[in-house]
């Protein structure tokens, strides 16, 4: 007996190249049965690599398809109206980063819906601890590493992109601030935000190098947190070395220094997302003696990953999922980029408002 769960996919968009790229992970938990997009030429494209019912209605959709869950692969402003939608439904959300442009409206929709029993996972944060960050934590802990001091984080691809392609979205500064920060810098912004606490400030330098759209390509993020921890975020679409997402992290604490290096599988574009090692390194002072360790992950639990087997069980019942990604968290991550957007703009330091 097939006990797969049956999954719509909406928004082709991004939806064919995620499932494309995590077809292996997704097929042993789910079966695609129906795929959603206004644009028919994006649904025949997907029908190149799977069968599936095709809709260009998101609500004909819903009231037709024999679905259980539905990955939603929109674009992130009014994601939470869709969200709900599914939720009145009866079906299940799965979705990906940026969530929301709405800090509040993303805080109100997770409550609402989950406190009616409705799953809704997102890629960043992940809805459990990947295996970096709780390897970090971890090591702070058992060698006593103390307070979180400051950390840089950075990741880039070289895009050769065109004004309205993929998304009219990713064109105007205001749904999408420090394009690429919001883009892909989001893991590390959300990764930080586990690791230090809530941000009390930000700004942001932006410039525009390469790319054919009008939003820049190329953005560093300076954080202050409420703790007085200080960060910075480097993303750009500009760089093209061999690599394809390789994110590092350097993490300072009182008394000892962590590194991160993720390395990509290529830059062909069906490699893209795919990841070949995760090595953590630890430098620290504990007890009056200097200690080093390394550790080399598997990448297929990395932070911003898809956690495909978690949300089957999820909607299966099993209450042991769900170790971060409340849904304050989620939402003050949507506030720290609200805090962009006005930053970006003004060239100024810009307060994150809190959520109520």
């Amino acid at each position: 007996m097939d006990r797969r769960i049956k999954l719509g996919i909406v928004g082709l968009g991004f939806g064919t190249g995620w499932y494309r790229i995590h077809k292996a992970e997704i097929d042993p938990f789910f079966e695609v049965i129906a795929v959603c997009d206004k644009i028919q030429e994006r649904c025949q494209e997907f029908l190149k690599i799977a069968s599936a019912e095709v809709y260009a209605d998101f609500d004909e959709m819903l009231q037709k398809a024999d679905i259980q869950a539905v990955a939603l692969m929109t674009q992130p402003q009014g994601r939470a109206n869709l969200v709900r939608k599914c939720a009145a439904a009866g079906k299940h959300i799965l979705t990906t980063k940026p969530f929301e442009r709405d800090a509040q409206a993303a805080f109100d929709v997770l409550n609402e819906v989950r406190s009616a029993g409705i799953v809704v996972q997102l890629n960043s944060p992940n809805p459990e601890l990947s295996d970096e960050l709780r390897t970090i934590f971890d090591w702070q802990k058992e060698y006593d590493l103390g307070r979180p001091i400051s950390a840089h984080w950075e990741s880039y691809n070289r895009y050769d992109e065109k004004s309205g392609q993929g998304g009219a979205w990713m064109d105007s500064v205001s749904e999408c601030p420090a394009a690429p920060i919001f883009r892909i810098g989001i893991y590390g912004v959300n990764d930080l935000l586990a690791l230090m606490g809530e941000v009390k400030s930000v700004q942001v330098t932006t410039s525009r190098i390469f790319t054919g759209r009008p939003t820049p390509d190329n953005a560093h993020l300076l954080m202050l947190f409420e703790n007085g921890a200080t960060a910075s975020v480097n993303a750009n679409f500009c760089i093209s070395d061999g690599y394809c997402y390789p994110a590092t992290l350097m993490l300072h604490y009182e008394r000892g220094t962590i590194f991160k290096r993720q390395i990509s599988l290529g830059v062909e574009r069906e490699n893209w997302g795919k990841f070949t090692s995760l090595e953590l390194e630890l430098h620290a002072r504990f007890q009056n003696k200097t200690v080093s360790e390394k550790k080399t992950l598997s990448p297929d639990f990395r932070s911003g990953s898809f956690q495909m087997e978690n949300f089957y069980k999820a909607i299966r019942g099993d209450k042991s999922i769900g170790t971060q990604d409340s849904a304050l968290q989620i939402a003050h991550g949507i506030a720290v980029f609200e805090a962009i957007s006005d930053a970006e703009i003004s060239g100024k330091q810009v307060s994150v408002k809190k959520i109520k």
